[in-house]
């Protein structure tokens, strides 16, 4: 059982109760015995008067509605300002989520992190981070109505899990190959029927953007003579990705039909489709597939661009130069935090009268014997 007691002041507001004022959320000692009864984890936002950031944070939960609800239906909300000693309390059992400020944590029932990080989430990614961990949470919190046992389909909980890690990792295929399978059972469904679905809906809404956006910059591409080639690679990538999306991958397909037929293009398109192929191959650890790919391209279409860009690449790969990697998610929306300095305790009357006598003795010494007096600070 999460047992913390440290005096917080008193302040309860009822489960149910929006947050229009996200200032007098409840407090821990309310809050945990809320948590304990209800299951739902309790989610603290850190923040702190001085920082921008974390009045813009407190401002979205005073005045969006879905937040507020996303925030009541699903979590015990509480308040802490890191200048204070309460949220050196928290920190010192849950550990500080990052280098800036606001801070949000989720602690389940029991004491478990279930997440914490550094800066809030803009847009809608505040909304999916709620919805996310209220999934991750279980039947007891996902559930959107019905009976206290109707919960998340845990399968599809893992689904999203992994989806959103792979989108994170930018491993959009494998992220596709995940979500695909959910796509038709999301679709036929009139509306979500707990939080796991809603947030399946969003996750397949933003590989469907991006599958798109990835199909405009394809198209705009084609369209400029001198950039057709990379056209098609960029055309061949999205269809690797996105293709398997129903909402994305006949449109690829309709693009490319476009321009089979032509000799020309005919050429591109099977020298873009290998080299995409050596690229699907790149591996960290190994890339002699996708060197093997890129030489087979050199061999079949000499003196072409695509024999040059297969040539280039090979020089790269034995240089060391790896696919790109994913780089760490910056935290935005931050401000630095220092933790608060910690006054010196106030001296006691003893502490006082012995510094004092100290003091007169340092000044005789300093007067009589110089050389002694230069010890006299040590003590």
């Amino acid at each position: 059982m999460m047992r913390v007691r440290i005096g917080w002041t008193v302040a309860v507001l009822a489960a149910s109760l929006l947050v229009t004022d996200y200032a007098k959320a409840q407090v821990l000692d309310a809050a945990v015995v809320e948590s304990q009864r209800t299951g739902k984890p309790i989610l603290a936002i850190c923040t702190s008067e001085s920082c921008p950031p974390c009045r813009a944070l407190k401002q979205r939960f005073a005045t969006d509605s879905e937040i507020q609800q996303l925030a009541n239906t699903h979590f015990v909300p509480i308040n802490l300002d890191v200048n204070t000693p309460d949220f050196q309390t928290w920190s010192s059992k849950f550990g500080v989520a990052g280098k800036g400020i606001p801070m949000i944590y989720f602690v389940s029932s029991t004491g478990e992190v279930l997440h914490k990080q550094s800066g809030a989430p803009s847009g809608q990614g505040l909304n999916r981070l709620l919805l996310q961990v209220a999934a991750q949470a279980g039947p007891a919190v996902a559930k959107q109505g019905g009976d206290a046992n109707d919960g998340p389909d845990k399968e599809m909980v893992a689904a999203v899990r992994e989806a959103n890690q792979l989108i994170t990792e930018r491993k959009i295929p494998q992220a596709v190959e995940v979500i695909v399978p959910y796509a038709d059972q999301i679709k036929e469904a009139a509306k979500p029927k707990h939080a796991a679905e809603k947030l399946l809906v969003q996750v397949i809404a933003k590989l469907n953007r991006s599958g798109e956006a990835s199909l405009r910059a394809a198209k705009k591409k084609l369209k400029d003579d001198e950039k057709q080639f990379f056209g098609l690679l960029a055309l061949m990538k999205t269809k690797r990705e996105f293709g398997s999306l129903p909402a994305v991958g006949p449109k690829v397909d309709g693009e490319l039909d476009v321009y089979r037929g032509d000799p020309k293009m005919e050429s591109w398109l099977v020298q873009a489709e290998m080299i995409d192929d050596g690229r699907a191959a790149e591996n960290p650890e190994d890339n002699d597939d996708a060197v093997a790919k890129y030489r087979k391209v050199i061999q079949a279409y000499p003196d072409t661009i695509g024999s040059k860009l297969c040539s280039m690449r090979i020089e790269q790969l034995d240089a060391g130069e790896t696919p790109a990697e994913t780089q760490p998610a910056s935290e935005p929306n931050t401000v630095p935090y220092e933790p608060p300095v910690q006054p010196e305790p106030e001296a006691s009357p003893e502490q006082r009268e012995k510094a004092t006598a100290d003091l007169k003795m340092a000044n005789l010494y300093v007067k009589s014997w110089p050389d002694m007096a230069a010890s006299m600070p040590k003590r």
